[in-house]
């Protein structure tokens, strides 16, 4: 991920995906390149279990964890690991010394990052430690963040992603200053939400995420407000929105969305974390509100992939179809014509003395493509047929043919469009 240092932020902010619980599947090649197109650079993978009670348990298996981080920077991201953490001097030991064998594994210079996620479980662990140790809460922390670099490579730096609310052993560790000027440089804020019912949750807890301060706008704003004094201990900082639990009384998941990432462009972070990479994968329409935010966060505009990405993913492409220079690696995902209709700037094909029965095995190449690798609808896909520009537009089809006969349903189809010559 590119940074700040010296306490400086980056003119625009650049993307991360938390990638945490086990999911069915993972993030396909294709969606790793279009979360690059928009300006992802760094996946932060969770490593151990939040329900382990104190004790260093991996998230699913080692195995597990070891080959996700193979494939993302394989794909080129850069890697974040995130323990989920209880500050106790025990359980950092042990998280210093899995984490630092983890990578070994992986290769030197090959993690950036290791990202505490601390919670509810670390600031109570640390509530009772100082307590018990009688010392002040910031001596508890200093012990606990000590144990922890001591066991993590040299060149791997200390971050830490913190509840949008602060909390005494939270403010610790932002202002913390150990041996060797041993700090944590980076610090995200968890600037989201979800909307939660009981059961399975408390009745208390779901109330409380009904209340106006936890609503979007609302609540990125509040963070802001309440860690702006803390910036200042900091190289970067940024703000985590939420990817999944979007939904609202009365308004859709893209307005929550976006009440929320309009919020952020106010702010002066030097990066943006979606939470839920584990979750969007296999929801098309949350993949594609994703790809909105990071857009409009981290580059303020529609912009192509410029050849960067996996070389797994652009390899073994198929045949250009006769007369066709399909241009893979130029893909982009316009949401807006996701259900029908054109992107900007297009035209029917028609206009530039083509038909459907000209770009018919065009159409039938694209469209195994996007299924294949399971592109969303609203992927678009520059060619060049012929001396003319066109866009392959994977998107809904109303009617298909099926024996001859018109069929009505919702269909992924693939439009041709030719690109308008001014």
């Amino acid at each position: 991920m590119q940074m700040g240092g010296g306490g400086d932020v980056c003119a625009l902010p650049v993307g991360m995906l938390w990638r945490g619980l086990p999911g069915k599947g993972e993030l396909s090649d294709a969606q790793l390149l279009l979360l690059q197109a928009v300006g992802v650079k760094e996946i932060i993978v969770n490593t151990n279990s939040a329900a382990a009670r104190g004790k260093w348990k991996w998230e699913g298996s080692r195995r597990a964890v070891l080959a996700r981080c193979e494939r993302y920077l394989a794909a080129g991201f850069s890697l974040g690991l995130m323990p989920w953490v209880w500050c106790r001097p025990a359980f950092m030991q042990a998280c210093g010394a899995q984490l630092s064998a983890l990578c070994d594994d992986l290769g030197v210079g090959a993690v950036r990052l290791v990202q505490m996620d601390w919670e509810g479980s670390a600031e109570r662990s640390a509530k009772d430690g100082a307590k018990r140790a009688g010392v002040s809460m910031a001596q508890w922390v200093d012990r606990c963040l000590s144990v922890l670099v001591a066991g993590l490579p040299d060149d791997v730096r200390l971050g830490i992603t913190t509840l949008y609310f602060r909390r005494a052993a939270g403010d610790a560790a932002i202002k913390w200053v150990g041996a060797g000027g041993c700090r944590v440089s980076e610090w995200i804020g968890q600037f989201y939400s979800p909307w939660l019912t009981s059961p399975p949750h408390s009745a208390k807890k779901a109330k409380a995420t009904h209340a106006a301060n936890f609503q979007p706008g609302i609540l990125q704003a509040r963070g802001h407000d309440f860690y702006a004094s803390l910036y200042p201990y900091l190289d970067t900082t940024g703000a985590g929105l939420n990817l999944w639990a979007l939904k609202r009384p009365q308004m859709q998941a893209a307005q929550a969305l976006d009440l929320a990432v309009e919020q952020v462009r106010l702010q002066p972070h030097g990066w943006v974390g979606g939470w839920a990479g584990h979750l969007i994968m296999n929801n098309s329409a949350r993949f594609e509100l994703a790809l909105r935010m990071y857009d409009r966060l981290c580059l303020g505009g529609v912009r192509v992939l410029d050849g960067g990405g996996s070389a797994a993913a652009a390899a073994q492409w198929p045949d250009n179809p006769p007369g066709a220079d399909v241009k893979w690696r130029g893909v982009w995902v316009d949401p807006k014509v996701a259900d029908g209709g054109r992107p900007a700037g297009c035209v029917r094909i028609r206009a530039v003395g083509l038909t459907a029965r000209d770009v018919g095995r065009l159409a039938r190449v694209v469209r195994k493509v996007c299924l294949q690798r399971g592109w969303i609808r609203g992927t678009c896909v520059p060619v060049t047929f012929k001396t003319r520009s066109l866009v392959c537009v994977f998107q809904k089809h109303t009617a298909t043919w099926v024996g001859g006969k018109t069929v009505l349903g919702d269909y992924d189809g693939l439009t041709v469009f030719a690109a308008e010559v001014a």
